[in-house]
């Protein structure tokens, strides 16, 4: 025996294992997934179950009724104050109708769901009314095909109920015996493909009831035949499609049915044969689309039946093995629209047979991959040595390495594995090992620092053997520098190295990680610093690097794979730098990254498969890339499709080195936890097009209820409620006020296998332009939409990105407010233009006026110019001084008037103004309008110029506020005054305006807010402190002033204020202020001087922070007495402090 080391590594067990695993018969390789209590569900036991016509999952609990939506439970339970709640929490069964009703059987009667109200009504027995339902005790629920409703009961046997007539009428089996109550237990109904209705009782048999004699005959246990029925207590019926009965038993295994012969099969556990049913009590049978069936058993968990070999395989209860069985007791196998079988008993359990997209096996550190010509799979591992895999005669072996052999393995660590012409296998280590599969002995080669023949480096990354046969051997070796590429020469076993960059230490290095071979006989290789490409005749490297802030480079130095595309382009994956595609013409480099949709940059392995789309294994799973046409056009992007541990990987993360195709196109990739093996043609997505709801609307961020108001689509609100007049799921179009400024929408995507991975788009038409992709983002959020009708359409995907391009919709309506309707604006038109009149008639008035009086006095001079021609002069100057100086006192007073008498005075705002004109008419503004509701809204203004002129201005602004200064949206009320103004045609007259608009709130917990809507036309920045964080912040809104243009779109900016917080608003004048030097105050200095003013006069009021600020004023302008006297602009302030 030779001296490798060849251990059989579970001969037997570990081939089956993974024989299983290869062969497509694994059908039953299935991944589970599990829902509790801690899920959601309100109790541990589930007893039924069924997905309705809208894509819920309604379960059957005894703590209630429970509808799923892939994300959370809706629960709903008894409530002794509501008539309309469901009338008890234990449910037993639940069915739906052809009509959409939802039918509940419980202990306390029939409940049948009105879905749009999401009320109950309760059918009961009533002993004085013959027609009513024959007990309470519901068991069962079928609609046959002729739409008629059969009830079984736990005491009243069966009941057929009419639904136009909400009558039942009683069938009493005279055939049975009335001495046994549990005999009129029925337990299950079921309607066959010809129209049969079968009875399953609790202790009676089977019964086949004929409705026309309204008779039941009885199919029971007989002691002495074994083609009898097995037991006479019946749990389920299933029919599968060749029209075979199927009936569970309560103690007497699985029973077939052959309808002509009427002739009974019995399959019972049989302790000796494990392929047999694993228990005899039965509580669920299922026949799948694809014809398997399922057996669930009260201890003996999960039985699947094959019908040509007639055997069971089980799967059992492991709660402690991830994506297993974790139900012993299955109550019931239910498969859904998309064919997810789902499990009840303990807890619920979600069952997928599809999800099986990549076949894996176990195994440790998987380092590399290599099928050989011969069908030999080789593994090389981590830590645990070389795997042979012989697929055909179901022996595998194990290599290792032993100290002291010379012929065993170089070392457990196997990076690289390859078959070279001759048949012999090179196998990368602690060193190279050649494997002589004949003799099965190993011949090793190490590197020697001291021997220049000898390999360069200790670690063997990569093998090439080029046309030449020349073999040509990647290394590295962290040791003295170590590494590089070497050729071998297998005539005389000496090894020459090449070093890449050698006179360049900072560029040096010597990890080869990957050996191509162009078209054109150059060897490209993969290094930890680049990619180099060697010329064999010249002995020559040339290097491609990354380079900080060019994209057209390397996007990382450290190089994986490489694989030619044959156009002239090169294919580059890096350790973390995603992958390249290089031109090799123009030598420029392209990069795709997570950026792009690669589910992780740090990409290990890399394939190409038969259609040109590249298999890339990650440190994130593993990513399909179909390139676009043009890969190095930047507008094209190409298409990831990723895949995780859900679809069947190993692990999420992958090991560089570990993967191969064989020829027939079979991909394998490697990982920490074993390797998966698949053809790119098999794996499929799941083509199931999820169904897509609204499952909820908020307005304000409060979930809206049901007000159960007939006809009604509008929101109504009652005690800070907000009510539809149905579920949102069942509703069309919703109306709502323009107060109701901010709403949102929940969504899902009805699809349970990892909804997790569901993804959405969404559009409201009317306002997105676009559908906006959200990913798994499950809402969308708007706020202040101008009055109108839209559409809200939502549209959503299974896990594996299959959309249901139709989705869903709902109509959404926004009524204008009072002041924008048509006849608002008439009236709005009537007042501007009487303003606009009566201003001109003072106008004129006053000129006339003062015309008449210049006249007066031009005549007076006249009269005496001859001989006080002197005095004359003096007195026209007079008279004009004090002409200006009336004109200058009738302006500030038509100032004075338009600003506000009071300040305003509210229980939750302290608000205090100043004012400090330039000359004695300046052009600042401020005025307030306190609403019915509370809300505050503010103006501060800053005409230009100085005077008259711009006291016409402000006076302008003011009956334009007066007109517009109710409306909600500010930015709006800023536009449409603007417009006014400008087509007033005032020359060379604007008008800076910020508008802010306190909107108070009271939390649940008594807590004051404010929310603070703010938009600006040309004003200083906003000066917000914050009390409890005790800082200060700015907020500049940028707009031209009113009156710049006729059509102007002014920004709009939200801030919310919490009880203690200050809020400034000033004009220019202060922080234009100028000190002895010309220096102006300036924004940064302001905020500074604003924040100290608060933080020392956190419990004061108003009045004292513009104290503060007068103090500072003067203090900037070095004391020249009232720092006012130097002005060259207005300075006001309006400051507000939130009070609570």
């Amino acid at each position: 025996m030779t001296h490798c080391v060849l251990r059989t590594l579970h001969t037997v067990g570990l081939y089956l294992l993974y024989l299983l695993s290869i062969q497509s018969l694994q059908a039953q390789d299935m991944q589970f997934k599990h829902l509790s209590t801690e899920n959601g569900l309100m109790e541990g036991i589930t007893r039924c179950i069924l997905q309705d016509h809208e894509g819920f999952i309604w379960i059957g609990t005894p703590d209630g009724l429970h509808r799923y939506d892939g994300y959370s439970f809706k629960v709903y339970k008894h409530d002794p104050l509501d008539s309309q709640s469901l009338s008890q929490n234990s449910i037993y069964c639940l069915y739906e109708d052809r009509s959409g009703l939802l039918w509940i059987g419980t202990l306390a009667g029939l409940n049948v769901f009105d879905r749009k109200s999401e009320t109950f009504i309760a059918y009961k027995n009533d002993p004085n009314n013959p027609h009513s339902l024959s007990d309470n005790g519901v068991s069962s629920i079928y609609e046959d095909s002729s739409g008629l409703l059969w009830i079984g009961t736990y005491g009243g046997g069966l009941n057929v109920f009419d639904k136009k007539t909400e009558k039942f009428r009683s069938f009493a089996n005279k055939a049975i015996n009335p001495k046994l109550p549990n005999q009129y237990r029925v337990m299950v109904i079921y309607e066959d493909r010809t129209g049969s209705l079968w009875i399953g009782t609790a202790g009676g048999g089977l019964g086949l009831f004929d409705r026309k004699s309204e008779t039941f005959k009885m199919y029971k246990n007989e002691r002495n035949n074994s083609n009898s029925l097995s037991n006479n207590g019946i749990t389920c019926l299933e029919e599968d499609e060749s029209g075979l009965l199927w009936i569970g038993t309560n103690g007497g295994g699985l029973n077939v049915f052959d309808k002509k012969i009427e002739r009974f099969r019995r399959f019972m556990n049989d302790p000796n044969d494990v392929q047999s049913l694993n228990d005899n009590k039965v509580l669920s049978i299922h026949s799948d689309r694809s014809g398997l069936l399922w057996v669930g058993t009260e201890s003996g968990g999960l039985n699947l039946f094959d019908h040509k070999t007639e055997k069971f395989k089980t799967y059992k209860g492991e709660s402690d093995k991830y994506q297993s069985l974790k139900n012993g007791e299955i109550k019931f196998i239910y498969e859904d629209l998309s064919g997810l079988i789902w499990i009840g008993g303990w807890g619920l359990t979600m069952c997928d047979t599809k999800t099986g997209k990549f076949k894996t096996h176990s195994l440790n550190g998987v380092r590399s991959i290599y099928e050989d010509r011969s069908g030999l799979l080789w593994i090389g591992t981590i830590d645990d040595g070389l795997h042979r895999f012989d697929i055909k005669t179901g022996k595998s072996r194990q290599y290792k390495y032993e100290p002291g052999a010379p012929n065993s393995l170089g070392g457990n660590y196997v990076a690289a594995i390859y078959e070279d012409a001759t048949g012999l296998l090179w196998i990368g280590t602690n060193g190279l090992s050649i494997l002589d599969k004949k003799t099965e002995t190993f011949k090793l080669y190490k590197a020697d620092p001291n021997n220049s023949e000898s390999l360069s480096g200790r670690n063997v990354l990569f093998f090439h053997e080029d046309v030449s046969r020349l073999m040509w051997i990647g290394t590295a070796d962290p040791r003295f520098n170590g590494g590089g590429l070497n050729v071998f020469d297998k005539n005389i076993g000496k090894f020459k190295s090449y070093r890449c960059e050698p006179d360049n230490r900072f560029l040096l290095n010597n990890n080869i990680n990957f050996i191509y071979e162009d078209s054109n006989g150059s060897l490209w290789l993969g290094t930890g610093g680049g990619l180099k490409v060697f010329n064999k005749k010249t002995c020559e490297f040339r290097s491609f690097r990354s380079k900080p802030n060019d994209p057209q480079s390397l996007s990382n130095n450290n190089v994986s794979c490489i694989l030619e595309s044959g156009n002239g382009l090169m294919w580059i994956a890096t350790y973390g730098g995603g992958i390249n595609v290089f031109d090799v013409k123009n030598e420029v480099f392209r990069s795709f990254t997570e950026k792009d949709g690669l589910s992780n940059n740090k990409v290990y392995g890399l394939l190409s498969d038969n259609y040109g789309n590249l298999w890339l294994s990650t440190n994130k799973g593993l990513s399909k890339f179909t390139p676009p046409a043009d890969p190095m056009n930047i507008t094209n992007k190409g298409v990831f499709r990723n895949y995780d541990i859900t679809d069947g990987l190993q692990s999420n993360e992958f090991n560089s080195g570990a993967y191969f195709k064989n020829k027939n196109g079979r991909m394998y990739f490697g990982g920490v936890n074993g390797f998966n093996f698949f053809h790119p043609d098999s794996v499929k997505d799941n083509p199931y097009q999820p169904p897509v709801v609204i499952s909820d609307f908020q307005v304000f961020n409060q979930s809206v209820g049901i007000a159960h108001i007939d006809g009604c689509n509008e929101i109504y609100r009652k005690n800070d409620q907000y009510y539809l007049s149905q579920s949102i799921i069942e509703t069309e179009t919703i109306i709502l006020s323009y107060t109701e400024s901010v709403f949102s929408f929940e969504f899902k995507s009805l699809s349970y296998w990892h909804s997790e991975k569901n993804q959405y788009a969404y559009k409201l038409e009317g306002f997105d332009n676009e559908w906006i992709y959200c990913g798994t983002r499950r809402f969308a959020t708007y706020t202040n939409l101008d009055p109108g009708e839209y559409v809200f359409r939502v549209k959503g995907s299974n896990h594996d990105g299959v959309w249901n391009e139709k989705g869903t919709s709902v109509r959404v309506t926004i009524l204008p407010p009072p002041w924008k309707t048509w006849w608002a604006y008439g009236l709005y038109g009537i007042a501007v233009l009487g303003f606009l009149y009566s201003a001109r008639r003072f106008e004129l008035n006053r000129e006339r006026k003062n015309a008449q009086i210049k006249e007066s006095e031009l005549r007076a001079q006249a009269a005496e110019a001859t001989s006080r021609a002197a005095k004359a002069q003096s007195k026209i100057i007079q008279i004009e001084n004090e002409r200006r100086t009336k004109e200058l006192e009738e302006a500030r007073q038509l100032q004075i008037s338009l600003l506000p008498k009071t300040i305003p005075s509210l229980p939750h705002f302290h608000i205090a103004v100043y004012m400090k004109t330039a000359t004695e008419v300046g052009g600042d503004y401020y005025d307030f309008h306190v609403g019915d509701n509370g809300v505050l809204t503010m103006v501060l203004g800053d005409a230009t110029g100085h005077g008259l002129k711009a006291g016409h201005m402000v006076s302008t602004v003011k009956g334009l506020f007066n007109a517009y200064g109710r409306n909600g949206q500010v930015a709006k009320t800023l536009s449409e005054m603007s417009r006014c103004i400008k087509d007033m045609n005032l020359p060379r007259l604007s008008m800076c305006m910020l508008m802010a608009k306190f909107e108070p709130h009271i939390s649940q917990e008594k807590n004051f807010s404010a929310r603070l809507r703010i938009s600006s036309a040309g004003m200083p920045p906003v000066l917000v402190y914050r009390c409890v964080e005790k800082f200060a912040e700015e907020f500049l809104i940028k707009g031209l002033p009113l009156g710049a243009l006729k059509n102007t779109d002014y920004l709009e900016r939200e801030i919310i204020l919490n009880q203690g917080d200050w809020i400034l608003f000033m004009s220019d004048g202060f922080p234009e202020l100028a000190d002895e030097n010309g220096e102006t105050l300036g924004y940064d200095r302001t905020l500074e001087i604003f924040a100290k003013a608060c933080a020392s006069n956190a419990s004061g009021g108003a009045d004292e922070l513009i104290g503060q600020l007068n103090l500072a004023a003067a203090d900037w302008i070095h004391g020249k007495g009232d720092h006012t006297a130097a002005l060259g602009d207005d300075i006001t302030f309006v400051a507000i402090k939130i009070i609570g």
